[in-house]
């Protein structure tokens, strides 16, 4: 999973920081406007992510019920920060496809 993490990191980072290469991630103060906002919900998909990949990993005999209703909140939620992201993407026309891409690598 470590791998599919670090692709879907990224992507996400290549869509956080529009114009610049992965290598040179700019400091805060040379961001585009709204980066730091993609920031933010890059790093929330990320958490959900890694959440959702601990809850998956539980067999679902073992799994209770409050683990089932948390995956299924996290699930819904990661698909609402994914089209957020999305949406803050296409304001600065930065290529949908890399979003989907992302979403595409997981299990969203």
């Amino acid at each position: 999973m470590l791998g599919h993490r670090t692709r879907v990191l990224n992507v996400l980072t290549e869509v956080v920081f529009v114009n610049h290469t992965t290598a040179q991630i700019p400091k805060i103060s040379t961001m585009d406007f709204g980066a730091l906002e993609r920031v933010r919900l890059a790093d929330l998909i990320l958490r959900n992510e890694e959440k959702i990949h601990s809850l998956n990993s539980q067999n679902d005999k073992d799994m209770r019920h409050e683990h089932r209703m948390e995956l299924d909140r996290l699930k819904l939620q990661t698909r609402s920060l994914v089209r957020q992201l999305q949406l803050a993407c296409r304001n600065v026309r930065f290529p949908e496809s890399k979003v989907q891409m992302a979403l595409m690598s997981s299990k969203w």
